[in-house]
């Protein structure tokens, strides 16, 4: 640096100490304040010593540019791998979710082969003709139609029998708005549906089927499995029903009847179709499935018979 000065960054010394000896007075103060040369030293070497602090810091800039490059190179390259491991692990989550979709997709599959269906659904029938024989209620002129598929070895369908049809018998069968059409649907584990089914058939060719069908309600709701007396029954020919019963008459109906079923897509038992007759033949209605309530029935009975108003 300079005598007499601090050197700061503008290249201009700070004042001349003047108590410290300087060129100016080492040389005589008049005779150096013209000395042109001197001062063109002076000025030379302030320059050299300028510029060597100039390349000095030039060159310490240049470090740490370089110095913070390398540090933002480094941390974008940390950044980049971190996105990339995002990725990889955004493809490995995707990979997943497909796959519990897939999964997803077949637990629905399976469950809806193994749920029970829809209680009501809508649905177009016709009444096959093996139903000719099938014992019923009402008026064949009724507006609408209820063909049960039930079986006397079903507790379900005693339950129905004994709440729900005697509330439907007086409000819709016995005023003429509906007729009720009974047919057995057995099913495997129903080990007694066929001989009850034959039994309440055989008690029907003396006219008491439907007394019959009554006290086969009861037995099965109260779980006594033997068959109702016959003198309960009020049967006038006893030996007649006998042979009725230990005979194979009502197998073919009883057949009749479960195909027909199984066309119709019955599941189980209870199951109704309930509908109103169309012109051109058929039925235009709901399927029921199960003992519904009895406000269930009402409200699908009401809504065919306004449709069938309007």
């Amino acid at each position: 640096m300079p005598p007499g000065g601090h050197f700061e960054p503008s290249g201009i010394p700070r004042k001349l100490d003047s108590n410290r000896n300087s060129p100016f007075q080492q040389r005589g103060a008049c005779k150096k304040a013209t000395d042109g040369g001197f001062l063109s030293d002076y000025m030379t070497t302030l320059q050299k010593r300028f510029r060597a602090r100039t390349r000095l810091l030039i060159g310490a800039l240049v470090v740490l540019n370089l110095g913070c490059n390398s540090k933002e190179s480094t941390e974008t390259r940390s950044r980049v791998s971190s996105l990339e491991s995002d990725v990889k692990k955004i493809d490995e989550l995707r990979s997943e979710l497909a796959t519990v979709r897939s999964d997803l997709s077949e637990v629905r599959a399976q469950l809806a082969r193994t749920l029970p269906p829809e209680p009501i659904s809508r649905i177009a029938f016709t009444i096959d003709d093996a139903a000719k024989d099938d014992p019923f209620l009402g008026q064949d002129d009724s507006p609408l139609v209820m063909m049960a598929f039930t079986s006397y070895d079903c507790l379900k369908c005693a339950e129905f029998a004994q709440v729900t049809l005697p509330l439907i018998r007086h409000e819709f069968i016995e005023t003429g708005k509906l007729k009720y059409l009974h047919r057995d649907f057995v099913t495997p584990s129903q080990t007694k549906g066929a001989e009850y089914s034959r039994f309440a058939d055989c008690a029907g060719e003396q006219g008491v089927y439907w007394k019959a069908h009554d006290e086969l309600v009861q037995n099965r709701i109260a779980e006594d499995s033997s068959l109702p007396a016959l003198v309960s029954l009020g049967l006038t020919d006893t030996k007649k029903f006998s042979r009725c019963n230990s005979g194979t008459r009502y197998e073919q109906e009883l057949t009749g009847d479960i195909a027909a079923g199984k066309a119709l897509d019955v599941k189980g038992v209870p199951t109704f179709f309930l509908g109103r007759k169309l012109p051109g033949g058929g039925y235009d209605g709901v399927r029921i499935r199960g003992a519904q309530p009895v406000g269930v029935f009402r409200r699908e009975i009401a809504k065919l018979l306004d449709s069938k108003s309007n």
